[in-house]
């Protein structure tokens, strides 16, 4: 068993007379590159067969072989190759399962052989708990994973009412703390609860666990703690509120003596969860003024125009506790704690709490931790969105402390709730690495689409989509690991699924997320790993791609690596991992094996690199088609595909799109391009052309990110006649330089001040690598180099054929502007493409100024852009009105530019 995690190799004898097997020898992972001796002792008291299984690991160079095999009737020569096995039927070891270590009690039950242990059902209810073998209902069970197995079952349909209740009973329990561990299965449609209460003296109960609603495919694993000075009995409660839809199934209940070792680490120094009825709110004191208080709350019921009821974290239940602000608008309310031993006062701690916002907008959380001579404050002013989230904060006290949350409002209607705080030694520790075997870790679920039914769900290896899951996970190479799926049963396509990181604190540092994907079935979706340093609402224009796959790869696992850089670990951010669900069931994607590490990292696969795709994204050439670009949804007209002539421009049989004139005077129309990922340092090039011949047209390009105008590039006006040029075709070439650290939207925006007598034409779009090409010598023998006048003005600049001084023959070009004719004080403007500002630079052009009746100034002018938005900075380089004859003389000016700019010729009249 040689190479990457070859997976397993395990040895089997079947009983034939009983129809039953029994695993009798395994071995996992890699066992090196040389023949291995194994030898196995078979005992049976009838006939029988033996099997080889085999189960592929995630490596693909890797191997499995057996050779020499003999069956011979004498004891084997050694047993420390041998697993042990008890009497009975083994099942394959679970070793993602917290349950491996777990010692038995006697008031545990796996319901095999169709018990319930000396657990009871609880009489005078409407519906009964009962044991069934997986197979009933599709379902493996959790204890051998196989439909075989047994589990217990809440079945609905059988009680025939709502709200349908059934309980089971455990023996009576003698004093003392104890950990209670459970796997569940919640995975069907409609509306129930599981629920765990302590039950004393036959009456007084109280809430120890709660799961409400679907919980995503597969079996879930629940490990909560237990204690009381008194004998007592657990009842397992589940509720149907609607008895034609779905199940409802346990397996594996165990109860350990001692308390929950992940919930009573030597670190945790306070916590408090306020399920404790005593008043006392953990000590944090009444909060009143009359701006707003913090209450201890339970359930809240229809809150904002989503009417959602918002429950605990702790135990997802109505009977659940939190914390919750009611403050009015443009004001504040603060909750303190009492005084927290420190322990060691030289140890930094970290604060974790559960927060949830409560309504859209933007309020703010503050945090503060108080000691002597020192306070750590923390904040936060963005929309956290819907659902809770895990906050941490890093505190180092000197001595003992006090912890306030303070909610400011706004105009926003929001509230906030607080939740499971936990004060533990040592720093925070982020979401370093997530293996899926019991949890989500620092994840957690949030669905992007409307219905927030599709969720990643932890699941193991046996493949239940289709046979486009993955057979083992990642992990251990086995089928009994976990690996995170897209849960999407019924989704439609195009449905977006979200997994959302913890949130991370500012540094300066780069961060790698490394994880394992697969993603098999010729009709999957896409795959995407964004960062946002604003997750109010996963709007595309708030975050970053940094990784995206489309399409299937095969059916193994893959390595990536996604680079976050300090542009965004400069601020709190969040790490997003977004599925979409394909064009069919055929096709699956699942995840496994984060891991963040402090570092710079490259892309892998390399293309998966967004900056990639972005390029392709944009692209057009509107033959047929606008290529994924969108019109804009609340302006005044429409561009439309067109083909050959249109107005005096023309554009043969190439595509184009023509701003058509359905708006009114003074409308503004935007064509929008699809969402780009960020790029750097890209040229976008396109060719356009403005008609007016009454009234004035305004052409501007603008760049949308974090759904606003950040940047406008480019503004262009025209008044009175558009004149064509002398046998030229009247498309400009106009190329942008582009630089955005976060999604973006390109738009072309028009304004029209005569809709029937004026447009813009805009053709082949394209996003190329790279800054705008510069052509550094022009001759203008091929064409205008992406010079361009300003045609609203009196004078017009053209290209023409004429005695030039490159050839200095007849049959060269010039740009020419004839002043002749024209009434006083007539203008004409040629204008460079935008040029990126390097430092000084030399502009030299050779010029010839002939005395004419109107001829006035010429001048030269540097426009250069500085900042966001527009207009532009206009600094004079240079200017004449002494005519040269008939001599072609040289001008060299230094361009003293530092930002983006465009050379300006002007010519005005007397």
């Amino acid at each position: 068993m040689a190479g990457v995690e070859p997976g397993s190799l395990r040895v089997y004898v079947m009983d034939l007379l009983a129809s039953s097997s029994m695993l009798v020898w395994a071995k996992y992972g890699y066992q090196g590159p040389d023949w291995k001796h194994a030898y196995v002792p078979i005992r049976g008291n009838g006939n029988y067969k033996t099997r080889f299984e085999y189960v592929r690991g995630y490596g693909f160079d890797s191997a499995v072989a057996i050779d020499q095999i003999t069956l011979s009737p004498e004891e084997c020569p050694g047993t420390s190759d041998l697993i042990q096995l008890p009497s009975t039927t083994l099942s394959p070891p679970t070793p993602s399962s917290v349950w491996a270590n777990v010692p038995p009690s006697f008031y545990d039950c796996t319901f095999e052989g169709g018990s319930t242990c000396n657990w009871t059902q609880d009489s005078g209810t409407s519906m009964q708990w009962a044991v069934h073998k997986g197979e009933d209902f599709h379902q493996q069970d959790h204890t051998n994973n196989s439909v075989s197995g047994y589990i217990l079952a809440a079945d609905a349909s059988t009680s025939g009412t709502d709200n349908s209740t059934a309980r089971l009973l455990s023996p009576t329990i003698p004093p003392g703390p104890r950990c209670v561990l459970l796997a569940f299965s919640m995975r069907w449609f409609g509306t129930y609860s599981l629920n765990v209460y302590r039950r004393i003296d036959g009456k007084g109960e109280k809430l120890l666990w709660s799961r409400r609603g679907q919980q995503g495919v597969g079996w879930k694993e629940a490990e909560f703690p237990v204690s009381s000075d008194q004998p007592y009995q657990l009842v397992l409660e589940a509720i149907h509120q609607n008895p034609n839809l779905g199940h409802l199934f346990v397996d594996d209940v165990r109860m350990s003596t001692g308390s929950c070792p992940d919930l009573a680490a030597d670190a945790d120094i306070w916590s408090c969860d306020f399920e404790e009825t005593d008043g006392k709110q953990c000590g944090f004191g009444v909060s009143s003024s009359p701006s707003g208080n913090w209450t201890l709350s339970t359930e809240i019921v229809n809150v904002g125009v989503e009417q959602m009821n918002i429950t605990d974290h702790t135990l997802n239940a109505p009977e659940g506790h939190f914390l919750y602000s009611h403050v009015v608008v443009n004001s504040s309310a603060t909750i303190k704690s009492g005084l927290i031993d420190a322990r060691d006062s030289t140890t930094p701690l970290c604060l974790s709490f559960y927060c949830r916002q409560i309504g859209k907008g933007a309020g703010q959380l503050n945090v503060s931790v108080t000691s002597p001579g020192a306070v750590t404050t923390w904040s936060r002013s963005f929309d956290l969105g819907p659902g809770w989230r895990k906050m941490l904060v890093n505190v180092e006290p000197n001595g003992d402390f006090a912890v306030a949350f303070q909610a400011v409002i706004g105009q926003s209607k929001v509230s906030y709730a607080i939740d499971d705080i936990l004060i533990s030694e040592g720093e925070c520790k982020t979401g370093e690495s997530c293996t899926f075997e019991h949890d989500l870790c620092q994840w957690s679920n949030y669905g992007h689409d409307p219905d927030p039914g599709f969720y990643w769900t932890p699941m193991r290896g046996v493949s239940t989509g289709g046979g486009y899951r993955p057979a083992c996970d990642h992990t251990f190479g086995t089928v009994y690991g976990h690996s995170l799926q897209m849960e999407t049963v019924g989704a439609p396509v195009g449905t977006r699924v979200r997994l959302y990181s913890q949130e991370f604190s500012a540094s300066d540092n780069p961060i790698c997320l490394s994880f394992w994907y697969h993603m098999f079935g010729k009709d999957v979706g896409q795959l995407r790993v964004m960062v946002t340093n604003d997750p109010s609402s996963g709007d595309d224009l708030n975050e970053a791609n940094l990784w995206e796959l489309d399409g299937p790869t095969d059916d193994l696992w893959h390595e990536a690596h996604v680079n976050i850089s300090s542009l965004y670990t400069k601020t709190p951010y969040m790490v997003v991992i977004e599925g979409t669900v394909g064009t069919s069931t055929q096709g699956d994607i699942s995840i496994d094996d984060t891991l963040f590490f402090v570092d710079s990292c490259t892309t892998l696969p390399s293309y998966a690199e967004p900056s990639r795709s972005a390029l392709n994204t944009l692209a057009c050439d509107f033959m047929d088609t606008l290529c994924g670009w969108s019109q804009g949804q609340s302006d005044d007209g429409d561009f439309e595909l067109g083909h050959a002539t249109s107005t005096q421009c023309q554009f043969g049989d190439s595509g184009h799109l023509m701003l058509t004139s359905k708006g009114t005077d003074l409308s503004t129309t935007e064509l929008l391009s699809p969402v780009i990922a960020p790029t750097r340092q890209s040229c976008l090039n396109f060719h356009y052309h403005m008609y007016c011949w009454l009234g004035q047209v305004t052409f501007s390009v603008l760049r949308w990110s974090n759904g606003l105008e950040v940047m406008e590039y480019y503004q262009e006006v025209k008044n009175g006649q558009t004149i064509k040029g002398n046998g030229d075709s009247c498309e400009r070439l106009m190329s942008i330089n582009i630089d955005s650290t976060t999604n973006f939207q390109i738009v072309f925006q028009v304004t029209l001040h005569d809709a029937q007598n004026s447009g813009v034409i805009i053709n082949d779009v394209t996003l190329v690598p790279g800054p705008c090409k510069r052509r550094d010598v022009c001759d203008l023998e091929s064409d205008m180099c992406g010079f361009f006048g300003t045609q609203g003005t009196t004078l017009h600049w053209q290209r023409v054929q004429a005695l030039d001084h490159t050839t200095h023959g007849t049959d060269g070009h010039i740009l020419q502007l004839r002043s002749n004719g024209k009434p006083e004080g007539s203008a004409g403007d040629l204008l460079s493409m935008m040029l990126p500002g390097t430092g000084p630079e030399c502009l030299q052009f050779w010029y010839k100024l002939t005395s004419q009746p109107g001829a006035g100034l010429f001048k030269v002018l540097m426009m250069e852009k500085k900042g966001e938005g527009w207009p532009v900075t206009m600094v004079a380089l240079w200017s004449t009105s002494e005519p040269t004859g008939s001599d072609w003389v040289v001008m060299r000016l230094e361009i003293p530019a530092s930002a983006s700019y465009m050379v300006r010729w002007l010519q005005t009249g007397k």
